[in-house]
């Protein structure tokens, strides 16, 4: 990389941080964000709710089923940004389970109860390192549509799990989980 592309490069990523730090969710282009995170260790949180002996799992969408099979289930979460929380891991945390599922108010129980660090090449377009927490929704319980629950200690079958390494980590954190709760 020659002075000028390197320049053209703090150039762009001030600009990037700029606008995250006016509050704007989607400062950072996507095409950026993968290419940043295939070099760039990444975290993720993932999120497991609990409610009456039960936690739940979100069915990927029919827009959003990408390479991890579309109606798969899959523990709610996702990488996590600078702008989506209030300065914390749970906060992130508590932010994409109202995101994703839909819970209005979430309790902190538990984590990280497991952390997995993926070995390169085993993820799409990042080389992230999952944190998992654990929640209970009070107040009012509202939920998206698309989550299934299960009795904690029981896994769905692989052929309902996301697709891939990612199926295979997410049910490797959910067994961590039941030997820690």
């Amino acid at each position: 990389m020659n002075n000028g592309d390197l320049a053209t490069t703090n150039r762009v990523l001030a600009t990037i941080r700029a606008a995250q730090l006016s509050g704007d969710r989607r400062a950072i282009p996507d095409e950026i964000f993968e290419e940043v995170g295939k070099i760039v260790v990444q975290p993720c949180v993932e999120v497991i709710v609990v409610d009456g002996g039960k936690y739940c799992l979100q069915r990927r969408s029919k827009d959003d089923g990408g390479d991890f099979g579309e109606g798969r289930l899959h523990i709610p979460g996702g990488f996590l940004k600078p702008v989506n929380g209030a300065g914390s891991v749970a906060c992130d945390a508590r932010w994409m389970a109202h995101t994703e599922c839909g819970f209005q108010d979430l309790q902190y129980i538990a984590g990280p109860v497991a952390i997995y660090r993926w070995p390169m090449e085993t993820h799409k377009y990042a080389n992230p390192v999952s944190l998992a927490y654990v929640f209970e929704p009070c107040g009012i319980k509202q939920q998206k549509e698309g989550l299934a629950w299960f009795d904690i200690g029981v896994l769905p079958d692989r052929q309902e799990v996301i697709d891939g390494h990612g199926g295979e980590v997410h049910l490797a954190i959910l067994r961590v989980f039941f030997d820690s709760y």
